[in-house]
């Protein structure tokens, strides 16, 4: 399997689409940027680059910017939060606002002693809540929340 190839087969996983979904996306990018997404990849699976690790990195820097979670608690990142979300809003394609709102969600849940773990378990619990909802959204206002119906009554 070439390196093409196999950045095909990575970003159908990924993207959870077929492999010739995948090549037809392909086709509209060069094939250094593929080469490029095949290394990003790769290093991915590299311990050192696991979640758990950028979360241990990102709570160790924080503790000795900030302060421990003695010292400062959950309230100020999750004020900081909104901030960053409004920098995603004006940014919308800029992964790294993204990151900066994870890493702040992140790190007030810690402070609040909720690990990344428990987090990712109240993910998938809050999912079966989600997916059992009923959502209407409106096609006409695409940049609009959408909420989930409420039972009245």
């Amino acid at each position: 399997m070439s390196d093409i190839d196999e950045a095909l087969s990575y970003v159908a996983e990924l993207i959870e689409c077929t492999e010739d979904e995948a090549e037809a996306l392909a086709d509209l990018v060069e094939c250094r940027r593929l080469e490029v997404l095949l290394h990003k990849l790769k290093r991915l699976q590299n311990d050192q680059c696991s979640f758990s690790v950028l979360t241990e990195r990102h709570a160790v820097w924080s503790d000795r910017t900030f302060g421990t979670s003695d010292v400062k608690g959950p309230i100020g990142p999750l004020k900081h939060l909104i901030k960053e979300a409004a920098e995603a809003i004006e940014s919308p394609s800029d992964p790294s606002e993204y990151a900066d709102c994870l890493f702040l969600v992140l790190d007030a849940a810690r402070r609040a002693g909720i690990s990344a773990i428990d987090l990712l378990y109240a993910g998938f619990m809050k999912m079966e809540v989600l997916e059992q909802r009923t959502y209407t959204p409106d096609p006409s206002n695409p940049d609009e929340t959408v909420e989930h119906d409420r039972e009245v009554g």
